[in-house]
């Protein structure tokens, strides 16, 4: 069983509108994988204040506090792997500017 990789977009950070831009684009892209069966579940989430990070788990990864240093919003997302389906999630999220987290 794979693990839900976790990222978080640096250069939106601060930045509401484009961040409301990089969930909208994230998430076309993905549902797409998602509706092709190609991944297994996501969340693309903006995190516009500490509460709601909370209420989602994102603050139990410490990588997220170093990216955002505290500045909201950001957006956060979870793409969930179909073993042996598709591969590099990473190069993907990546290629969009994402970070991995966790």
């Amino acid at each position: 069983m794979s693990y839900a990789h976790s990222y978080v977009h640096p250069s939106s950070i601060g930045d509401t509108p484009r961040s409301e831009e990089v969930v909208d684009r994230t998430f076309e892209k993905i549902d797409a994988l998602y509706n092709a069966g190609r991944i297994g579940g996501y969340q693309v989430l903006l995190i516009e204040k500490e509460e709601h990070g909370e209420d989602v788990l994102v603050d139990c990864h410490p990588e997220v506090a170093r990216l955002t240093a505290g500045r909201f919003p950001y957006v956060f997302a979870r793409v969930q792997p179909v073993e042996g389906v598709f591969e590099d999630l990473d190069g993907l999220m990546g290629g969009d500017g994402y970070v991995r987290v966790a």
